[in-house]
């Protein structure tokens, strides 16, 4: 996220008279630079947590009164100009009587609602912090860090995708109820990378096995088929859901699994989302019976209704990603992966592909001229389960 250059080096001539607001604003100079360089290579979807065993760490506490305070207790972390955020436990400055970063919230009555942890920081405002040098006179903090601040903010308060600006990152949810106040857990800040959040890590390696797995189903199914010659329309059309399946893996497996840490949450997010818009398009190539057919069939071993699965596929793909609300995303491509995998799990077990779930058995026609060009000359129907 570029914004404009606010600070600019001193002109030092020989002779001038130097006091401690020259090197101020060399270090201003200095810090707007370092924030600047880092800014043009900060978009919307690339800002927030950094790798780190610990990248963020709150802790909230409600006392009888009703008063929630949240503290952060660690936080690293960039945000979308392109501010560092240190938070660790060198962190107290001597303009608190807080050992953590803390901001309030008055619970009125037995309100329900949810609060965005939001911090900012300054750069350009300095607070001292450390240990002074006993051997320093007069003594003085040594080091300086930019002022932090804590604020908790209502959900309807963000009035656009973005947050609150530049030098805001949200960093958590808080949930009220009239039976308890939490932080969710569920939530996931914005983090540059997969590696910057255990959630987004559990996803990945959740895509990790998933991509395995349906490999792995889909040469059991593709192998069936082709071993038992099956030509009817169900057959077939899994064939060729088989077929997109493997070329989209036979480059996103290796992909995901070099690359897929290191990269930001949505390229991750994106590479379901691939699949699943390559598999809807095929369907939707499918017009009339033939796709009603399969999306039936699928259904069916999917335990859902027709409408319920495509829907399943539909959510997924015309989600609009938000930085500040990747959870929501991530909730989706866990659904999508938990469906799909079950389906092809159960059609790999199946002797035939057209056997349906009561038992019954599938009978299709097929002329004699298609037949031929498929497997050579057969009768023109045959029985498959």
């Amino acid at each position: 996220m570029i914004e404009k250059l606010n600070y600019f080096p001193v002109n030092w001539i020989d002779g001038m008279k130097i006091n401690k607001n020259h090197f101020n604003s060399v270090q201003n100079f200095i810090n707007d630079s370092i924030k600047d360089a880092v800014g043009l290579h900060t978009s919307l979807i690339s800002y927030g947590l950094l790798p780190s065993d610990n990248p963020i760490k709150l802790n909230l506490m409600v006392d009888s009164h009703k008063s929630l305070r949240v503290q952060v207790q660690e936080c690293h972390a960039i945000t979308p100009n392109g501010s560092r955020i240190e938070i660790d436990d060198r962190s107290e400055t001597v303009n608190t009587n807080a050992a953590y970063l803390e901001a309030s919230y008055e619970i009125k009555g037995d309100e329900t609602l949810k609060l965005w942890v939001c911090i900012s920081v300054n750069y350009f405002k300095r607070v001292p912090f450390g240990d002074s040098d006993p051997e320093e006179n007069p003594p003085r903090y040594p080091f300086t860090k930019p002022e932090y601040l804590l604020s908790l903010i209502p959900e309807n308060g963000l009035m656009n995708e973005t947050g609150l600006g530049g030098n805001f990152l949200i960093i958590g949810k808080v949930l009220i109820n009239s039976y308890e106040s939490k932080i969710d857990n569920t939530y996931i800040p914005p983090s540059v990378y997969v590696g910057s959040h255990k959630l987004l890590e559990e996803l990945y390696n959740e895509i990790s096995r998933f991509y395995g797995q349906i490999e792995a189903f889909s040469i059991q199914i593709a192998q069936k088929i082709n071993s038992k010659k099956q030509a009817n329309e169900l057959a077939l059309m899994m064939l060729l859901v088989t077929d997109k399946i493997l070329d989209y893996l036979g480059v996103e497996i290796n992909k995901t699994r070099w690359l897929g840490k290191h990269k930001s949450p949505s390229e991750m997010l994106l590479s379901v989302i691939g699949l699943a818009r390559i598999l809807k398009n095929l369907f939707d190539s499918k017009s009339g019976a033939g796709k009603e057919e399969l999306l039936n069939y699928f259904a069916d071993w999917c335990n859902i209704n027709q409408g319920s699965f495509e829907n399943i596929f539909l959510e997924l793909i015309n989600n609009n990603y938000n930085h500040n609300q990747i959870d929501v995303s991530v909730s989706k491509v866990y659904k999508f992966i938990d469906v799909f995998e079950n389906l092809l799990s159960s059609l790999s077990r199946l002797d035939y592909i057209g056997k349906k779930r009561d038992g019954n058995i599938f009978v299709s026609e097929v002329t004699e001229e298609r037949d031929s060009l498929l497997y050579g000359k057969r009768s023109k129907s045959f029985l498959a389960d």
